[in-house]
């Protein structure tokens, strides 16, 4: 997965002219002008899949325009490339289930960062880290809504953006309790920063074994 913007669309031409293969899912970059350019541009750029960034669609929740989020889907479709909705809040996806939304698959966070009215850092160009809360209540709330979704989800935030990563150990639970309350047709979105260690490695291997468990019934 990657976010929409140019800067990452050009360090995946620098990585495919090295001879790297790699499937992109990319989120749309709402500091753009034109999202309907940019749905267009990742398409062309060789997207598999692209979904509507979650920020924005509870801004448009929030604003009372959540039928705005329809066209820039409607495009994704057109473009052909697999059609998703992020969100923060389970209400919005709700709503999107309701309606019979266009989509093939839902962007899902454990947390939700929308309870006021707020930017990515990214878009924002500062950091809101006052903005952001990660409460308990909402990673239940989210995850009992994933399992009744129509379409898969892809959990993002299992890390709580880096809060849970005081320890190994502390990581490792949050992986289990992703695999244990989401779906097999579900999976999960994390970032890395491996400069000190394996991170993909350990990663990889807490969902492994978060899958076994999950798949026990432990």
């Amino acid at each position: 997965m990657i976010r929409g913007d140019y800067r990452m669309l050009h360090w995946l031409e620098l990585y495919r002219r090295a001879g790297g293969k790699m499937n992109v899912l990319a989120q749309t970059a709402s500091e753009m002008h034109d999202i309907f350019a940019n749905i267009r541009v990742l398409a062309a750029a060789g997207a598999e899949a692209v979904y509507h960034h979650g920020t924005q669609t509870d801004k448009f929740w929030r604003e009372g325009r959540i039928a705005h989020t329809l066209d820039y889907l409607k495009c994704m479709r057109d473009c052909g490339v697999a059609v998703g909705l992020g969100s923060h809040q389970p209400e919005v996806l709700d709503y999107a289930v309701q309606h019979d939304w266009d989509v093939d698959f839902y962007v899902a966070s454990f947390y939700n960062l929308s309870r006021e009215p707020r930017e990515s850092s990214i878009v924002a160009g500062r950091p809101q880290y006052d903005k952001e809360h990660y409460l308990p209540e909402d990673r239940e709330a989210m995850v009992g809504r994933i399992r009744q979704l129509n379409k898969p989800a892809l959990a993002i935030k299992i890390l709580a953006a880096g809060r849970h990563c005081h320890s190994q150990e502390q990581v490792q639970e949050a992986f289990r309790y992703a695999f244990a309350n989401i779906r097999p047709t579900d999976a999960v979105v994390v970032g890395l920063f491996p400069k000190h260690q394996d991170q993909l490695g350990l990663d990889l291997q807490y969902a492994q074994e978060a899958i076994r468990a999950a798949s026990a019934g432990a």
